[in-house]
């Protein structure tokens, strides 16, 4: 991933207190970076970034589409997301961190900056739906048992087939008789 300078707040200077930046995420945003889930999309993110003698608190409000490929039809769409997010940010020595928590990041007393993109480009991609399916598609009935059954073509009448015994080859029929008169014997 390229460093990009649009997503960096230098925390160095700022005063302890509640800070607001915003954002905008364009197409040009996932290109860097390498082998990206997403290629398209249009986000605004609000953050708010409280700073204190410890800990930074930063807050994510992201709004806005991002464009998918449909895993059955292969169309293009647009899915829309809006997300809240949460992460805290302490100082303290890095080398010697023992936190093991994914909303807490270690940083020592010394950062200048913290940089945003990846954070952003990771909620996005863990927004993503786990099946990409056109909004036309989302349409398909569930039956009640919860089972989804895929079907082409027109619907096939399967209420009787159980009833009904297939006609048996009058080639096998004779073998069959013919092995039962021999039991009876």
């Amino acid at each position: 991933m390229k460093k990009s300078a649009d997503y960096i707040i230098d925390i160095f200077k700022l005063k302890n207190g509640l800070h607001e930046y915003e954002f905008s995420i364009k197409d040009n945003f996932f290109d860097e970076f390498e082998e990206s889930l997403i290629e398209k999309g249009f986000v605004e993110v609000k953050v708010s970034l409280d700073k204190g003698e410890r800990l930074i608190n930063v807050g994510f409000m992201i709004t806005g589409h991002l464009t998918l490929t449909c895993d059955r039809s292969l169309r293009e769409f647009d899915e829309s997301i809006s997300l809240n997010e949460k992460v805290l940010y302490q100082y303290g020595d890095v080398e010697e961190s023992d936190i093991d928590n994914d909303e807490i990041i270690v940083i020592s007393k010394n950062t200048q900056s913290i940089s945003l993109a990846k954070l952003l480009y990771e909620f996005l991609t863990l927004s993503l739906p786990m099946k990409k399916l056109h909004p036309e598609l989302r349409t398909e009935e569930v039956p009640e048992d919860g089972m989804l059954v895929y079907r082409s073509g027109s619907e096939v009448d399967n209420s009787n087939e159980s009833s009904k015994t297939p006609p048996i080859d009058p080639r096998w029929a004779k073998l069959k008789g013919h092995g039962s008169e021999e039991k009876n014997n």
